[in-house]
């Protein structure tokens, strides 16, 4: 174990405080003054450079996190435990601003070093959510499926969180049985209104498979009245409209798909527009769809 110098320990001492208060400015403040006081070769330096990365990410700077944590991770004679925190914080960083290409070597880095899938369970969930944000759910199902293992009941938002993106794992493999358990998971009356309105987010897909249309409007009334900024409104739309086409209810689908061209007017439901159009004029459902069927499903 290195012991810092008094003076440099006192000054840490008193940023570990701010820290813990949450005042990461001042705190950052104080480790860069303990930086200048440091030789560039002092063995104490990365210590320093690992606590005000931890500053720079929990105040959302993560390029400056990026530059702490690569500085630190130079030092040939970091322990284990210290080279895990600074490969997942910058991968954690990278993330942040997007840059998952870059993110993701870090990450499955730090999950490969000996320490146990409990400690690492954060990382591994980072790097599942961004293969399955990546569209790359193969990767990420072993990954979801040993993170959720490995949270605990108290980690309820993370373990929701596994089984929205197991549940559409399940769905992508044409599992609808499995799917359904995990969305349906989602839904129990004592979660939050967030993660309800998911889990009937994910029913609405296989509804929409299954042509209940419906109960897939129901659904999708559910959605809104739970989380009225629901994160994927266009989505809801499009089955909307798609349900009350096929219900032949042309009040409701002339009034929908207007206000779902003018929000998303070359949006990733466009290939059905045109449908929708004939519908509305000629109160009947086209022909050509049946053909098009499988390109209207939602990607």
């Amino acid at each position: 174990m290195i012991l810092l110098e008094p003076k440099i320990e006192k000054m840490v001492r008193k940023a570990r405080n701010l820290f813990q208060q949450k005042n990461f400015e001042d705190a950052i403040k104080i480790y860069q003054a303990a930086e200048k006081k440091l030789e560039p070769d002092s063995n104490q330096l990365h210590l320093i450079q690992i606590e005000m990365g931890w500053c720079f990410y929990s105040a959302g700077k993560y390029e400056n996190a990026v530059i702490c944590l690569q500085n630190a991770l130079s030092y040939p004679g970091l322990i284990l435990q210290q080279q895990f925190n600074c490969l997942r914080l910058i991968g954690f960083s990278l993330a942040a601003q997007n840059l998952t290409q870059e993110a993701l070597p870090y990450l499955q880095k730090a999950i490969q070093l000996p320490l146990s899938d409990f400690d690492k369970r954060f990382t591994i969930y980072q790097l599942g959510k961004l293969f399955f944000l990546r569209g790359e759910w193969q990767k990420a199902k072993p990954l979801v499926e040993k993170a959720f293992r490995q949270f605990n009941a108290a980690e309820t938002e993370y373990l929701n969180t596994c089984r929205y993106y197991l549940g559409f794992i399940a769905y992508f493999e044409k599992n609808d049985a499995e799917a359904e358990n995990h969305f349906r998971a989602l839904i129990h009356p004592d979660l939050d209104a967030k993660t309800r309105a998911t889990g009937y987010f994910g029913l609405t897909h296989i509804l929409y498979e299954k042509r209940q249309f419906s109960v897939l409007i129901d659904t999708c009334e559910k959605i809104v009245a739970l989380q009225p900024e629901f994160y994927d409104k266009e989505t809801l739309a499009f089955f909307l409209c798609r349900s009350y086409m096929e219900l032949k209810m042309w009040n409701e689908l002339e009034n929908f798909f207007n206000r779902l061209k003018d929000v998303y007017p070359q949006g990733r439901y466009a290939i059905s527009y045109p449908f929708f159009e004939e519908a509305i004029s000629r109160r009947e459902i086209p022909e050509s769809l049946k053909k098009a069927a499988n390109t209207l499903y939602p990607s």
